[in-house]
């Protein structure tokens, strides 16, 4: 028992004296320990003594050893008080805190045991590390490389981490303070700043300064080999990045576990930060960052930067243990980087040998080649978004890093060809190759839109920026890199200065193809309506020529192409639309009437117009249909489509009541000089055969005219035959006025003349009224309107007859003229409605008047209603012809505008007249031309 004992308690006591430092060499422990043999030799015996007398003791001293024990037990109830609350107070502040020799001594058993273990991870780590090696190795070319890759670097960035907390670990632990009174060495002379660490001598300890060095010796090593795997791994993942764009498509799974690979030391870097606080980011930093920043990972006691700044990474290496976590996605998305920037230039250099055989000239071809790279490198845009950027984290920004690639390459390339920014070589340009050039820079900033939203307001004059932190040169994807990541406010400013730049090309090149193109449409259509067009008659009897084909089928694929090249919300394509619309109106404009030459003409242009209407509505709802125009740009594109087909309609209606022309020709050569002079007029009371005359000519040509015109079309034919059968018959009565060379009445008999002429206004409107019962129900109110007039001369020739009876009636009355006034309000009330129909002409309503009431009446009859005219007429009527300068009366060409139909009719015609000056036909018709004439100038000047 004696020796079990010795033998313990000198290996407990060795061991904490061992531990504490408190002695100093052997032959000092050798005398403790023989001084700690006698005690225990001592105490022992006493012990033994003891143990022996108590056998033969008396009841005094039995009584003794009891009280001794109660006051023990005693004592050890005070001592578990004690106990507890030092335990409590423990809590809150170590107890042991202030006795930091005794807690060492306590603890240096389980930091041996701990100190053991980890030396026995060190002299693992090379084993570890040819272990990733050969995994490394072994699936290279594998299906599995990348997710092993990914494994690996796990593993790896483990070794890292203990590495790297190792460093920390014993240099702080070096930086603790120094126990006192260490034999040999004068604390007086430490600092607080100044670094300790324990290093053995034989078998004693003792604190010394130091800089440091033999725990980066003792590192070195480990640190070494850890970061040559690491280079492997590097170099492995680069490998694969460098490819990302075909992996992604290839594997999607094993880019992804690249990516983790690559973010496996960011989350450990990140991880050892939150840790170990900022004091210790440098071991977070690449080699680049640390050669940037001109220190070492691991810095001198003394602070002094590193004498080995601005060296490679190679002789960095050879010269520190550089002990810190790879950064591998800066290397990752430097790589990219490069490998975008090589793959853009590629894509050029690969057109530009490929050049277009076909193409004019080279400088033609190169342009051309230019421009698909570009667009090649734009579709590429959508790759990069449906296959790159699902396998990396947002924030690497994968569609950021290709449209900067984008940006930089083929803005360089687009301004070499156009001249620079000023667009010098754009006047020498086609159409084709300025479409183009505008539908990619559209196609480019709509990219760019879609990637920042909220960045792009497009400004001109893009090189001058007053703040001078913008940029002032597009920036390469190399420059953006800050601290291994996309600086993403950088980027923005780039783009936006690109976008800037390439819109200031877009508006020169815009404003050239709009030049060009209003040229190109000019000239064909000028040669379309000059050219003969081939009549065709379908198979239910319509008459067509090819003008609608011959038209649309250019412009329609004019504006087809452009609308396919440009973009969506383009608003070149608008202009574009509305350059060619208004073109082609100003040409109908001008060249309508060339295509109404004879009836079957007038037929075949009516369908025409018609038709072209509907390719018009074709082509305005595929373009709204493939936009994504604006509100205001849709509204400009339906105000401009609605007048052109408003210009195409009111021309179909042209050409269906120009057919009146040809229709009344010959009823006018058949009527000649018979219409209320012959017997047959006179005679014919019941059969009408003049009237009958004007009504079988129009039927037996509208038997033909609804088999060659649309129906909708004939419908406004047989509107324009109404109105031109009412006028030619105004006009007749007008003729008869002009070819009475007397003062007295054309008409013997009033009464007879008026019943025939109501007779045969009654026949002619039965027809149409017929007509519209039978097919066209909506032609009664054009018959309602047009023959008003007709009403309307029939009212004044019976107030011409009023004046003639109340003249016989009072031969032998003094006051006949006043009589003759009393009735003025109700001759004057004929006055208005033959206004309106003479297109609110006041001279030509006066002169008309005169003639009708002479037809029956004579010049007495006509002196007085210019004396009507003078006081109860002009004057109002004026009123109204502030009014009709806005809404004219009645509207057409021909027979169909009264107004115009009178003056020509009557023009070479002269009749004496009850009045001095003025009035007369020649000086009218003058006048007229004159007003003609200002309002053709008007025109020509608004178009």
């Amino acid at each position: 028992f004696s020796r079990t004992a010795e033998d313990r308690a000198i290996g407990i006591v060795s061991t904490w004296i061992f531990d504490a430092g408190l002695m100093e060499d052997s032959q000092t422990l050798d005398k403790e320990i023989a001084k700690l043999t006698e005690q225990t030799e001592r105490d022992l015996a006493l012990i033994n003594n003891r143990l022996n007398d108590g056998v033969a003791a008396s009841g005094a001293e039995v009584q003794e050893l009891v009280n001794a024990v109660q006051s023990t037990k005693a004592d050890i109830h005070k001592l578990d008080a004690t106990i507890d609350n030092i335990q409590a107070a423990d809590q809150v502040t170590p107890f042991l805190m202030e006795y930091p020799k005794i807690q060492a001594a306590t603890d240096a058993k389980s930091n041996l045991n701990r100190c053991f273990r980890e030396l026995d991870f060190f002299a693992q780590i090379p084993a570890v590390c040819r272990k990733l090696r050969e995994t490394l190795t072994s699936c290279e070319w594998t299906e599995h490389e990348w997710t092993t890759l990914r494994d690996v670097g796990k593993e790896h960035v483990e070794l890292q981490l203990f590495l790297c907390e190792a460093e920390t670990g014993m240099k702080a632990r070096l930086g603790e303070d120094v126990p006192h009174n260490i034999s040999g060495y004068d604390n007086n002379s430490l600092t607080s700043s100044t670094p300790r660490t324990l290093i053995a001598r034989g078998n004693s300890f003792r604190y010394v300064p130091s800089d440091h060095n033999s725990v980066d010796s003792f590192l070195k090593e480990h640190v070494e080999n850890v970061w040559e795997v690491g280079d492997e791994i590097r170099l492995r993942i680069l490998s694969g990045i460098a490819g990302a764009v075909e992996l992604c498509q290839k594997d999607a799974a094993g880019m992804v576990a690249l990516v983790e690979a690559v973010e496996v030391y960011e989350m450990a870097a990140e991880e050892f930060n939150q840790v170990h606080g900022s004091k210790n980011k440098n071991k977070l930093g690449t080699v680049q960052e640390q050669q940037q920043d001109g220190h070492d990972g691991n810095n001198n006691a003394d602070g002094q930067d590193d004498d080995d700044h601005g060296k490679d990474d190679d002789e960095w290496r050879d010269t520190r243990s550089h002990n810190s976590i790879l950064d591998m996605r800066r290397a990752a998305l430097e790589q990219i980087a490069k490998d975008f920037e090589d793959r853009a230039n590629d894509v050029f250099d690969q057109i530009q040998i490929n050049q277009d055989p076909y193409a004019a000239d080279a400088e033609t071809a190169e342009f051309n080649g230019t421009l698909r790279a570009a667009n090649t490198l734009i579709y590429q845009m959508k790759l990069v978004q449906s296959h790159m950027s699902p396998c990396f984290p947002t924030f690497w920004h994968m569609e950021i890093l290709w449209m900067t690639c984008v940006a930089a390459v083929c803005s360089k390339q687009i301004l070499k060809q156009i001249g620079g920014q000023e667009g010098k070589n754009c006047e020498h340009f086609t159409v084709t190759q300025l479409l183009d050039l505008v539908a990619w820079i559209e196609s480019f900033k709509e990219a760019v839109e879609d990637a920042f939203p909220q960045l792009l307001e497009v400004t001109t004059n893009a090189g001058r920026r007053s703040n001078s932190d913008k940029p002032a040169k597009v920036m390469t994807l190399q420059e953006l890199m800050s601290r291994g990541k996309v600086d993403l406010e950088s980027a923005k400013d780039n783009l936006q200065y690109v976008v800037n730049i390439l819109w200031d090309v877009h508006t020169i090149a815009q404003d050239q193809f709009i030049f060009r193109t209003r040229q190109q449409t000019n000239e064909w259509l000028e040669n379309v309506y000059n050219a003969d067009h081939a009549k065709n008659q379908t198979n239910d009897g319509r008459l067509t020529t090819s003008l609608p084909e011959d038209v649309w089928a250019l412009s329609g694929v004019q504006l087809r192409t452009i609308r396919e090249r440009l973009t969506k919300k383009s608003g070149v394509l608008v202009d574009a639309f509305v350059m060619v619309f208004s073109a082609m109106q100003l040409k109908q404009r001008e060249c309508y009437t060339n295509f109404c030459g004879d009836l079957e003409e007038c037929c075949a242009a009516a369908n025409d117009f018609v038709r072209m209407t509907e390719e018009c509505d074709t082509i305005v709802d595929e373009l709204l249909e493939h936009t994504e125009l604006s509100d205001n740009d849709i509204q400009t594109v339906q105000e401009v489509a609605n007048e052109l087909l408003r210009q195409f309609t009111n021309d179909a209606v042209y050409a269906a009541q120009a057919v009146h022309v040809f229709i009344m020709d010959p009823i006018q050569e058949e009527l000649q000089d018979k219409l209320f002079v012959s017997e047959e007029w006179k005679e014919g009371k019941g059969e009408r055969v003049h009237a009958q005359t004007i009504v079988r000519t129009v039927e037996d040509y509208l038997g033909d005219i609804s088999e060659w015109m649309e129906e909708v079309m004939v419908r406004k034919c047989i509107d324009g035959l109404v109105r031109a059968s009412v006028n030619f018959y105004i006009g007749q009565l007008l003729l008869l006025a002009y070819s009475n060379k007397k003062k007295g009445a054309v008409f013997d008999d009033p009464d007879e003349a008026m019943n025939l002429i109501n007779a045969d206004v009654k026949a002619i409107r039965g027809y149409f009224e017929n007509l519209a019962q039978e097919s066209f129900p909506s032609l009664k109110r054009v018959i309602m309107e047009e023959f008003e007039i007709l009403k309307t001369m029939f009212g004044i020739l019976w107030m011409a007859k009023q004046i003639e009876q109340d003249k016989k009636d009072s031969t032998n009355n003094e006051n006949n003229n006043d009589d003759l006034m009393e009735n003025a309000e109700q001759h004057a009330s004929f006055f208005p409605r033959l206004f309106q129909s003479l297109d609110y002409n006041l001279e030509q309503t006066r002169l008309v008047l005169g003639d009708l009431y002479s037809l029956v009446g004579g010049w007495d009859s006509e002196r007085c209603i210019y004396e009507i005219w003078e006081q109860n007429g002009e004057e109002p009527l004026r009123a109204l012809e502030q009014d009709g300068a806005y809404n004219t009366g009645s509207t057409g060409e021909g027979m169909l505008n009264l107004s115009k139909y009178l003056q020509e009719l009557l023009k070479e015609k002269e009749r004496r007249r009850p009045i001095k000056k003025g009035g007369f036909w020649s000086k009218l018709i003058d006048n007229d031309d004159e007003k003609e004439k200002e309002k053709q100038q008007q025109q020509q000047q608004q178009r």
